[in-house]
Order: C-alpha cells, then structure tokens, then sequence
C-alpha cells in the first residue's frame, strides 16, 4: 500500500523539479538573448542552409541517374535562363558597353520560338540615346572629315532605346523589373536626382496596371513597403506587358532565404507583385481584382487555365500558347485521351504559326513547310473538313492549276502556281488548318507571328 504522505511528498518535489527546470531555460535564452544576439536565428538559418542544401544535393543526384538512364525524362519545367557569360562578352565587349539594340535583336530571336514569357532580371534605370548621341556628337566635332550632314545621319541612328521598345511591344511577351528603394539606398548627393522616382506621377508612368491595388487589412499586412520605384524608365516600362520587383532580402549572413512577396509604394495602397508572380498571374489570366490576399497566409492567383468567348463567338484560352484551335482539337479527342492505357499516347497536333509581314501579307509556318501569301488567302476559305473524307487518288479543284490530291491513307498533296509549288500535308496537319480561327490574323500586328498548334 502506498503511503499518500509520500505521493504528496514526490510530486512537491517533482513541481519544483519541473519549476527550478523552466526557470533555468527561460533565464539561459534571457541571458543568451542579451549577450549573444540573434542566436536562435543563427542557428535556425545554418540549419536551413544545411538543410536545403542536402535535400538539392539528393534531388540532383536523382536527377543526373534518371537522366542517365533517360534523357528525355528529366523536366526543366519549360524554363530558360539565358545568361551574360565570358564568352558573350568575349565577342560583344564588356557588358555595360553594350547599347540596347543588342536586347532588341535578343527579343526578337527568341519571338520565333513564341515563348509564353520573357523576363529582363536586369535592371535598365535610365534612357541613354540622348547621352549616347551627345558624347558621339563631341567626338564627331573632334574631326574635320564629317560634314553636318553626315553627323546628323550617323547621331540619327543612335536610336537604340526605342528599338529595345518597339521590340518588347512588338513581342507582347515581355516583363521588367523595379528595384524597390529606400533613401538608405542611396548616396546622399544622389537623393535630389532620384527624388522624382517617389512621386505618384513617376509611379503612373511605368505599369500602373502591374500593380494590385490593396486597402485594410491586406494593405497593413504587408510589412515592406518603399518610397522609390526604380530599375526602369517610363518608356521602357510602359511597353512591356508588364513589370514586378526583383527585391531579395539577405540575411545577416549574406543568404537570401525568402523573398516578401510584397512590395507597397509607400501608403498609397498599390502594391508590387514578385516579377515571377506578376508573370504567372498573367499566363493564368487572372485580372488584379481577382487575386485574393489573405494576409499571413497566401496569395491566390486564381485557377491556371480559364476559358473565354467574346462577342463574335471566339474561344479565347487565357493561357498565350494555347488557341481555341487546339483547345478545340483537345476537346474533339477526348473520348480517346480519357480512354489511353499507360504507355501509349495520341497525336492531337503539330507545329503550326501563323505570320503577318509589313504588307499585312500572311505565312502560315508549318513543319511540312512555309505557304506563302497567296496559299493562305485561299486557306482563310476552304473548307478543310471535306477533304479529310477523300479517298486515295481522289483530287479536289480549287482552279485548274490549284487543287488537293489524296496521295496514300496518310497524306494529302497540295498543288499551286505559286511558291514551291507542291506541298505535302498529312491528316493531322489537314485537321489543324480545319480548325485555324482566321479571325486571329486581324489582330497580329505586321511583322509578328503567332503560334495556334504545337
């Protein structure tokens, strides 16, 4: 039998144990606080670090012996990073002697690759033709060989602002970022040059349409908020599809290990967006009223794929790469999609663009080849979907000396007095120009090009 003398006695005991316990910790981390700040911190962030890095260091192990084994199989999740490297500088110079017709020619190499997105991660503070033109002009005066006429031909070409801007307005695909910025940030002699960057008027001039608007609870949890909008300039940022902030916070230990995921203009309620959110908010096609801050938790960009008509009856995917062509091919086909057995896979499409060159002329790229304006005026209407019923040696005339010809089981033959003369189509490329909305010609701006099917 248990004497409760003693039971009383333990857990008296046991209490103060537990007691003189807590007192103990809570006067360690007292006392470490005081004479060893942030320590907790330090360690938290070495642990983070050490962390991370065997988790990637495992995942890209993994990865290397799944690409061993199959190349094909690893995902780069359709991101690429094209970088500044030696050998660019090598050929082109020094970096920062580079003037922007360089970035111009660089969107519009990548345009024919119709990417969904292209991001500049640098920053581009000031216009420069107007001190590009002013040094050329003084060194031009140095010599006596050039006429007036002459300078004013070669300070005409100094134009290399506005093609950065023509191409990004051309592409539509085209991103910036801003720098946001404190007075800490700068020099002292530099705060009345830079003083006009935190006025409302500045602010207008860029992107106002990147920023979210945030009022109450949402706009006091956003705990980071700037008075200056820099890294670019009004022109340059007004004709991009839009811009966000580049912004990363180091630690004390000069580790970035997150980025806030807002940045307020000072109290003014508008809101900057991470150019990487900025960029995915837009391909899902969610509009700024429709992103949901729930502070301290998350933000919602909505659903990744939304569906559209507009008032003529068009099928507007919200995502750029995807048309209401295929999106209608998708459909079309998706007894047999719902019905595949591992393994096994369906053609839906190929490659398909369309191109509008400075005459308005149209040029449907395909991987049978280009058809040249004139085969694509006689495209825009015919009725493709009747000759997918023809049968082998059946020939449809357009005129006499235009006409479809149904080759084999898979293959259809184009014949036209013009370009290369003779085309080869298969059923799949058929079903494509069946299912081209030539409606979209009408909006592509001369000398762009737009992919429908890929």
């Amino acid at each position: 039998m248990i004497d409760s003398k003693h039971v009383k006695t333990f857990f008296a005991r046991l209490g103060k144990g537990i007691f003189a316990g807590a007192l103990a910790g809570v006067l360690s981390v007292a006392l470490l606080h005081v004479f060893v700040p942030q320590l907790l911190d330090r360690l938290e962030n070495q642990s983070y670090y050490l962390r991370t890095t065997w988790k990637y260091a495992e995942k890209s192990r993994s990865n290397k012996n799944i690409e061993t084994l199959n190349p094909d199989s690893v995902d780069d999740h359709g991101i690429c990073i094209i970088d500044i490297d030696d050998r660019s500088q090598h050929k082109l110079g020094n970096y920062w002697s580079w003037n922007r017709s360089y970035h111009a020619k660089l969107i519009d190499q990548l345009s024919k690759h119709h990417p969904a997105a292209v991001l500049f991660d640098i920053n581009f503070f000031d216009a420069e033709d107007s001190l590009l033109r002013v040094k050329s002009g003084e060194m031009i005066d140095r010599t006596e060989y050039v006429t007036p006429q002459q300078k004013e031909g070669i300070l005409s070409g100094i134009n290399y602002d506005e093609q950065f801007e023509s191409a990004e307005k051309r592409a539509g695909f085209v991103y910036q970022g801003v720098r946001m910025s404190d007075t800490s940030d700068y020099p002292k002699f530099a705060l009345s040059v830079v003083k006009h960057r935190s006025e409302q008027a500045w602010q207008d001039s860029l992107n106002p349409a990147s920023c979210l608007h945030l009022s109450g609870d949402a706009m006091n949890a956003v705990n980071t908020q700037k008075t200056y909008v820099d890294g670019v300039f009004p022109a340059l940022a007004s004709s991009a599809k839009g811009i966000g902030h580049l912004d990363m916070i180091r630690n004390e230990d000069g580790y970035v290990r997150s980025v806030p995921l807002l940045f307020g203009f000072g109290k003014t309620g508008q809101v900057y967006l991470p150019a990487s959110m900025r960029i995915v908010a837009d391909l899902f096609g969610t509009p700024n009223d429709e992103i949901c801050v729930v502070p301290g938790r998350y933000i919602d960009l909505g659903s990744p794929l939304k569906i559209s008509k507009d008032t003529s009856g068009r099928i507007i995917p919200s995502y750029p790469t995807l048309s209401g062509g295929l999106l209608s091919m998708i459909m079309e086909k998706s007894p047999e999609i719902l019905s595949l057995v591992p393994g096994k896979h369906i053609d839906i499409s190929s490659s398909l663009s369309i191109s509008k060159d400075s005459a308005g002329g149209l040029t449907v790229s395909t991987d049978a080849g280009d058809f040249p304006p004139e085969a694509v005026a006689i495209f825009e209407h015919f009725a493709f979907s009747k000759i997918l019923s023809m049968k082998t040696g059946d020939t449809c005339h357009i005129d006499d000396q235009t006409y479809f010809t149904k080759s084999d089981d898979e293959t259809f033959a184009f014949n036209a007095p013009f370009g290369d003369g003779e085309w080869y189509l298969d059923n799949l490329l058929v079903s494509e120009l069946a299912h081209v909305d030539w409606r979209i010609a009408a909006d592509l701006p001369a000398g762009t090009s737009k992919l429908l099917f890929q």
